[in-house]
């Protein structure tokens, strides 16, 4: 790596962390904004009560399986608190499962964007390091011939093994 690439990756880190930095300054500042928009406290315990009914209920859909279900509930948490770490997980799951059901590209990438903004909250989150991880193992074809392959050695094993028995219980 010569030096100017060496400058512009650091250049590049800089802007990221400063990016981050503001992220969280307005992360912190949610309730501010929300004040000088004329909520009230009550009105900010409505919202958080809202968020977690929406958090629970994608969480309860994910665990039966209803995926498109989860991902609505979850999305609807995830508007309401974007910097929520078990809702950016839960989505970045959702997104990979759907991904494993419709091989769609779009879902893949919903995961992967779910699950990095988890790790920039969370360096240490292993949930969204096995959804990043599980998104790049690389596909499994079996290709048909080896499937008719497969077909005759499993018929040669019950063959085989039809004979042993014969031959040594019914001399």
């Amino acid at each position: 790596m010569n030096e100017q690439e060496q400058f512009d990756a650091y250049i590049k880190q800089v802007i990221n962390i400063k990016n981050k930095r503001e992220k969280d300054i307005l992360k912190l500042d949610y309730a501010d904004i929300l004040k000088n928009m004329g909520f009230s406290r009550e009105d900010m315990i409505a919202i958080d009560i809202e968020f977690k009914k929406a958090l629970e209920l994608g969480t309860g859909y994910l665990i039966h399986q209803q995926i498109d279900e989860a991902i609505t509930a979850l999305l609807r948490a995830y508007s309401l608190r974007s910097d929520d770490e078990k809702t950016l997980t839960l989505l970045a799951t959702a997104y990979q499962i759907k991904f494993l059901f419709t091989y769609k590209k779009i879902h893949k990438q919903k995961a992967e964007e779910f699950a990095c903004d988890c790790l920039n909250i969370n360096p240490k989150n292993n949930e969204a390091f096995r959804v990043i991880q599980e998104l790049h193992k690389p596909k499994v074809k079996t290709v048909w011939w080896m499937k008719i392959i497969m077909v005759f050695w499993g018929c040669g094993i019950v063959f085989g093994l039809s004979q042993l028995i014969r031959v040594l219980f019914f001399r």
